[in-house]
């Protein structure tokens, strides 16, 4: 299966681009991928601990299983002033 990655502000900096395309076996939930991209990219493990997640443009939990053709996002926290 293959889903596509969004990344946002620092997450896109961390991984070099904005998204990324990836084959994953079937059953793989959203924490599965994001632990996937821990091991790749260490410094988007701190990110991850404060980030939310979506699938589909809608948020989700982490224990939600991935299909084919998703599209996950990786939305860090936002700040204002």
């Amino acid at each position: 299966m293959k889903v596509e990655i969004l990344f946002f502000a620092n997450c896109a900096d961390i991984v070099g681009r904005r998204s990324v395309e990836r084959t994953i076996a079937a059953g793989t939930t959203v924490g599965d991928l994001v632990e996937q991209l821990s091991t790749e990219f260490p410094a988007m493990r701190k990110v991850a601990e404060v980030a939310s997640f979506s699938v589909n443009a809608e948020y989700t939990a982490l224990d939600r299983p991935l299909g084919d053709g998703d599209e996950v996002a990786v939305i860090p926290p936002v700040s204002g002033g």
